[in-house]
């Protein structure tokens, strides 16, 4: 994960993750679909010239239905910017092959080795990644459309969530300094070896800034000005590119936002303290807008029934209902 620098911290000092059923009242002090944010998350890594497997960040996957057909569905994969394209704010590029790391739905551990499917994206052929960016070049998110035919092929236990866990306009003037966020992603060293295990971590909205922030990559990299909302959580490298959600309280308060929503995408953070940047939702509500992809429903009010998100695909969508030039040909 990036951070940001250090001088800045003085002065700047998850959710009915509707998807298809009500979250539970046990699951502790939140309101959140915690089975349905696993998995919707998934691990990404390059595979080097080498041969060696490196840890890149976290990405999570978001459907998006068809108008004439809320059983088909657009899948994308989301995660952060400085992850898909390193050169953007200098970070150092690493020759490989994108490998994107589900876990298998149908795992024994007394039959298989691994309880992982390790799918390889490129930059052509079958499984390209196109990624979309902000027109905002300050925004650190990333948008790429996946083939879930090819995937699914793959006996994967992963789940994209759906749109309507965007916010509203009105979900969004809720949220202030103190609303309580949630994210999950992954954790070097503590992510499991034969499954993926998301790590969750708590924390508040600290400021929602009107201005940029000045992030670096690394100590040597040129400073970028970066819009972001700050958070206080301990976010650390591998977060990078997790989904970060409004975690509404059980106990009902005044001027709550009751339904978790998705607020945002992990992107940076101050070293040496617990308050990290978050590259704001509306930016990844906005390029998937821009995309004007045939006939798809990006309606963050729209209903999300069992059937759409159990059931992600029946038929992908990108066979007859967007412009090739857009996906990876089957």
């Amino acid at each position: 994960m990036k951070q940001l620098n250090h001088v800045l911290v003085s002065a700047l000092i998850m959710f009915s993750l509707v998807i298809g059923c009500p979250c539970t009242q046990s699951q502790g002090t939140y309101n959140l679909n915690f089975g349905a944010i696993r998995n919707a998350v998934v691990f990404l890594y390059l595979r080097d010239d080498s041969g060696s497997l490196l840890a890149a960040g976290t990405g999570f996957l978001m459907g998006a239905p068809l108008k004439g057909d809320p059983h088909r569905i657009y899948v994308f994969l989301v995660t952060a910017r400085h992850i898909a394209d390193p050169a953007w704010d200098g970070c150092r590029a690493v020759n490989g092959t994108w490998r994107a790391v589900f876990n298998k739905a149908d795992y024994d551990p007394q039959r298989d080795s691994t309880g992982t499917v390790e799918l390889a994206f490129t930059n052509q052929g079958p499984n390209r990644l196109v990624w979309h960016y902000p027109k905002d070049e300050s925004v650190d998110i990333a948008v790429a459309m996946i083939n879930w035919d090819d995937v699914e092929s793959n006996h994967v236990a992963n789940v994209p969530m759906g749109v309507a866990n965007l916010p509203t306009k009105e979900d969004l003037a809720k949220m202030d300094s103190g609303s309580a966020v949630a994210s999950a992603g992954l954790l070097l060293g503590a992510s499991g070896s034969q499954r993926n295990y998301p790590i969750f971590k708590f924390g508040y909205i600290s400021s929602i800034p009107s201005e940029k922030i000045p992030s670096k990559c690394c100590p040597d990299c040129t400073v970028q000005m970066q819009t972001e909302w700050m958070v206080a959580a301990s976010l650390v490298g591998g977060n990078s590119g997790s989904p970060i959600f409004c975690a509404p309280s059980l106990v009902s308060l005044p001027n709550q936002l009751t339904r978790a929503v998705l607020l945002g995408v992990q992107s940076t953070s101050f070293e040496g303290t617990d308050v990290a940047g978050m590259a704001p939702v509306s930016y990844l509500i906005d390029i998937l807008r821009d995309w004007n992809l045939p006939d798809v429903d990006l309606s963050p009010a729209i209903p999300s029934s069992p059937d759409t998100v159990a059931a992600p695909t029946a038929g992908h969508p990108e066979s007859n209902a967007r412009p090739a030039s857009l996906s990876p040909p089957h």
